[in-house]
């Protein structure tokens, strides 16, 4: 028994330190070395996945918040809350001043790189996985707690995933990384959502790759910052998720109240990174807000203001709003410029109003806009413009004008009773309820006054009394009397509640 434990270890010992020359006789290390080659001549299969990882459908960047680095001035220096202060607010200002992003383009040596690497990530990934597998199966050899029939079992099931990684790694090895397009082609470039919504990527909850990939953004932008005799002094950083290293450092310096002028000169050199080449940069501010802003014919997604060019040239712009009179100009850019153009939309006529008042003197308003005493032509453009006129000693009148055609609107103001509108609703409220309450009160005068009258028509006739005739007689007129006054509460009523409804308007 002693005996076949020993050999069984033995064995298994053998064949653990076996695993390296396995691999080195099946996997030569020049095998990897000639599968990276970039030449466009060499054959064999095209690793498209590696081409495709470097190529992402948005190219991402990510804010993160700046690291307090110690003082380099004891005396005199910037204080660590102001410092602890700008760690945020420094970044939060570049992802403000980069609410815009150009088109991201790539140097064929950094594709080509990018691609390389993520060959290599996969070679290495299946490597990994056969190393893995051969080492299961030499730990099979070594477990002495299965049966004979139970071990060798296991033996063949870790043949069989050695067998599947082999594949796998050889797979990976005869494909090559897809040589980089001659022609560059732009990546949309979007800066990280978080940022967008006012926040920043923590960059203390890893190494820059591992931060880039959680928060998935492809360029990480971090740094750190340092008191410099009173100023800050901050230095920025850029790691590039594909490539896996930082792509630039860049220094500058600002005071600890005011961080805008740095973080504007960051955001431009951010800015120009990403573009990788010069260009022209063209802002368009419409009015109105809601107006669409088409680019040689191609229309801008709604709410964007900035384009940007990678040649010179003329483009022709045109801006155009429900309502209004489009523009079309053509603007010519140069590479490296930077323009902004304001553009102001006519309304279209679509009719003529003729505005009056009385009184006279009563100025008039178009929109809240002062323009003057009446009569006042007004072109109108098919929205809805308020009129209002005002006058001393008068109270303000309102009217809507049309929004087509050919009107002609007057505003009759009335004298001011020092009321104001809510007050003569109230007014006009109570005088309401006030008649109402009388007709309610006179209609059970009226409805006594109607019985007594039948009483005396009914006791006259039964008895042929002339006294009792002349009573009956005279509750007639009385019956006739408070129904005509129950009919003339009950129209003051009604003339009070038109007044009451008149008012509210």
């Amino acid at each position: 028994m002693r005996r076949d434990r020993l050999l069984i270890v033995s064995f298994g010992l053998v064949a653990a330190f076996s695993v390296p020359a396995i691999l080195a006789q099946a996997y030569p290390a020049g095998t990897v070395a000639t599968a990276t080659s970039n030449s466009p001549s060499g054959s064999g299969p095209t690793a498209s996945t590696a081409s495709s990882a470097a190529s992402p459908a948005v190219w991402t960047i990510g804010l993160a918040q700046f690291a307090v680095g110690s003082s380099s001035d004891a005396s005199g220096g910037a204080s660590n809350e102001g410092l602890t202060s700008l760690r945020t607010v420094l970044p939060l200002l570049i992802a403000a001043e980069l609410d815009s992003l150009p088109p991201h383009y790539s140097s064929a040596a950094d594709r080509a790189a990018a691609a390389e690497r993520a060959a290599l990530q996969e070679w290495f990934g299946a490597g990994n996985e056969l190393y893995s597998s051969l080492d299961a199966r030499a730990l099979s050899f070594l477990d002495p707690s299965p049966s004979l029939a139970q071990r060798v079992a296991n033996i063949l099931t870790a043949d069989q995933n050695v067998a599947k990684s082999r594949t796998k790694l050889d797979s990976a090895v005869a494909l090559r990384p897809a040589p980089p397009p001659s022609i560059d082609t732009p990546i949309q470039s979007a800066l990280w959502d978080g940022n967008v919504q006012g926040r920043l990527i923590d960059p203390d909850s890893g190494i820059p790759s591992s931060v880039a990939k959680t928060n998935k953004v492809d360029l990480l932008i971090f740094g750190s910052l340092r008191d410099r005799s009173g100023y800050a002094e901050a230095i920025m950083r850029g790691y590039d998720a594909q490539l896996g290293k930082d792509v630039f450092v860049w220094t500058g310096y600002c005071s600890i109240e005011d961080p805008s002028p740095l973080a504007r000169s960051f955001a431009r050199k951010i800015e120009e990174w990403t573009a990788g080449k010069p260009f022209a940069r063209l802002v368009v501010s419409p009015t109105p807000d809601s107006a669409r802003i088409a680019v040689d014919g191609n229309f801008l997604p709604i709410g964007q203001r900035t384009i940007y060019r990678f040649s010179p040239g003329a483009i022709v712009l045109r801006v155009e709003a429900p309502g209004c009179v489009p523009i079309k100009s053509q603007i010519e850019l140069d590479l490296g410029e930077r323009k902004q153009v304001d553009v102001r939309l006519d309304p279209k006529k679509t009719g003529t109003a003729v505005v009056s008042v009385s009184p006279p003197e009563a100025l008039i308003s178009l929109d809240s806009l002062p323009k003057g005493a009446g009569p006042l032509n007004v072109d109108l453009n098919g929205t809805r413009i308020v009129a209002s006129a005002s006058a001393p000693g008068y109270e303000p009148g309102t009217a809507v004008l049309p929004k087509v055609g050919a009107a002609e609107v007057h505003i009759d103001l009335r004298p001011a009773d020092g009321l104001g509108p809510g007050g003569r609703v109230d007014k006009a409220q109570d005088s309401f309820y006030g008649s109402l309450g009388l007709f309610v009160l006179s209609v059970p005068v009226t409805a006594l006054t109607a019985g007594l009258a039948n009483s005396y028509a009914e006791a006259a006739i039964r008895s042929g009394d002339p006294g009792l005739m002349g009573s009956a007689q005279t509750s007639q007129i009385a019956l006739g009397a408070a129904i005509g006054a129950s009919a003339l509460l009950a129209i003051n009523a009604v003339i009070h509640l038109i007044t009451y409804l008149d008012s509210t308007r």
